[in-house]
């Protein structure tokens, strides 16, 4: 191998993310070449490379196009190369491929296994993709945990969903559900919405249930009090 992989980071997603945003403002600020970055998807699969498989896959190779390199938890790994490069980009995935790929093939497909994002075009998308990586919960998520504890609550709102998706298919028009804990906005969206089949409730626990039992094609969330969002 060219050069000893120094820059190797295990469990590293915070700082990859706050390298991502670094690197992003600077090349809005000074439109610098953007960087790439490759994302190899193996979470699916159950390899769970290190610092010494990495070295293992590169060796006898040119490692001085890469950037950085982060061993994520789920088995996902990011390698940033200091420019676009689809030659290095191909090679990166026969490296793999050759050495892990009976690992691979039957979890994943091949063409899936690799996300190559340009920190100019892919930008957005990238960002998204590694802040997922951080594990982070917002408060909303931390919230909806308090009522789905069990893998059997989950079970039962997955199958729920399926039979809302079936009740809504045979309407002609849109049911409303209001969230508003104020009766004046409760009165002001009613009247706004006058003809439109509306159940409005004013707190979170009857959300849940009304949800479930008129099955609302749309929900207005009043400002402030309410911080849910339904799917």
């Amino acid at each position: 191998m060219g050069r000893e992989m120094d820059l190797v980071f295990n469990y590293s997603e915070s700082y990859l993310f706050e390298c991502v945003l670094s690197k992003g403002n600077e090349i809005l600020d000074n439109h610098y070449p953007p960087d790439t970055l490759i994302q190899c998807r193996l979470s699916p699969t159950p390899l769970r490379l290190s610092q010494n498989d990495l070295m293992n896959v590169f060796v006898d190779q040119d490692t001085t196009l890469i950037e950085m390199v982060t061993l994520c938890r789920d088995g996902d790994i990011f390698i940033w190369l200091k420019r676009d490069d689809t030659n290095y980009l191909q090679l990166i995935r026969c490296l793999f491929l050759e050495t892990y790929g009976e690992q691979i093939h039957p979890n994943i497909p091949p063409e899936e296994c690799f996300i190559r994002y340009d920190f100019g075009d892919d930008y957005s998308v990238m960002r998204s993709a590694v802040f997922k990586k951080q594990g982070i919960k917002s408060k909303k998520a931390i919230e909806l945990e308090k009522y789905f504890t069990t893998p059997s609550l989950i079970n039962t709102l997955q199958k729920t969903i399926h039979l809302i998706a079936m009740q809504r298919a045979f309407r002609t028009k849109p049911h409303i559900m209001i969230v508003e804990d104020q009766p004046f906005s409760q009165d002001l969206l009613a009247a706004a919405l006058d003809g439109h089949t509306c159940h409005t409730v004013s707190n979170v626990a009857d959300a849940f249930v009304t949800y479930i039992e008129k099955c609302p094609d749309i929900v207005f969330l009043g400002s402030g009090s309410i911080e849910y969002v339904f799917l």
